[in-house]
């Protein structure tokens, strides 16, 4: 069988590579093929061969994790205590006047509708002035 398709090599390679992984017999697609397609097939079934399924040291994949992924991270606590004492008083002061300041505009809003009042005073009123020159136009 030859293949002219691009979509159909790759699918027997897909195929022929399943079969290998499942340690099944392989010959029937060796059959169909000529040219390139069976070189390919071949060359898969030598590497299967030759290449042995190897478990990695522990040490290695602790490394490569480490590498790869990171330490663990700190918890929060521990950040937290990391930072010198003058910045965490300033963060813990600049929090608090946050806080504080957002309290005070809630619990201004919500007085003022308890009471009716609105939260901003109306505008006064434009004084006009009155000139014989406003007058005429």
């Amino acid at each position: 069988m030859n293949y002219e398709n691009d979509l159909e090599v790759e699918a027997l390679l897909a195929a022929h590579l399943n079969a290998l992984l499942a340690s099944e017999r392989t010959d029937s697609y060796l059959k169909g093929a000529t040219g390139e397609e069976l070189e390919l097939l071949h060359l898969a079934n030598r590497l299967n061969r030759s290449l042995m399924s190897v478990e990695p040291n522990m040490e290695f994949v602790a490394a490569l994790k480490a590498q790869f992924v990171g330490t663990d991270q700190k918890t929060l606590v521990l950040r937290w205590k990391a930072i010198p004492a003058r910045y965490r008083l300033a963060a813990r002061l600049g929090g608090g006047a946050l806080t504080a300041g957002l309290a005070l505009f809630a619990g201004r809003r919500a007085l003022g509708r308890i009471t009716g009042q609105r939260s901003r005073p109306e505008p006064a009123a434009a004084v006009v002035e009155t000139t014989p020159s406003n007058l005429l136009s």
